[in-house]
C-alpha cells in the first residue's frame, strides 16, 4: 500500500486496496479529481510506469483509478 502511495506521489489517494481476481493481484485506488489528474499525467505516462514497478517489485498485474 505504501509503495502504491509513494509511486503515485505527488497525488494524494484516499484509499488504496489490493484484492485479488482470477488470481491476479490488481490495486484499486479511490481518489478525487483532481489527484487523478496528477496520478496519469501527461498522456498517461506516469500510471503506465507506476504500473510497469508494480509488476515488476510486487507482482500487481493493474492499477484502476477510481
Amino acid at each position: 500500500e505504501t509503495f502504491i502511495r509513494n509511486i503515485l506521489a505527488p497525488a494524494k489517494p484516499d484509499k488504496v486496496e489490493i484484492v485479488e481476481k482470477g488470481g491476479k493481484r490488481i490495486v484499486i485506488v479511490t481518489m478525487d479529481f483532481q489527484n487523478r489528474r496528477l496520478a496519469i499525467g501527461r498522456k498517461g505516462r506516469k500510471i503506465q510506469n507506476a504500473k510497469k514497478l508494480a509488476l515488476r517489485h510486487h507482482n500487481i498485474e493493474d492499477i484502476v483509478l477510481r
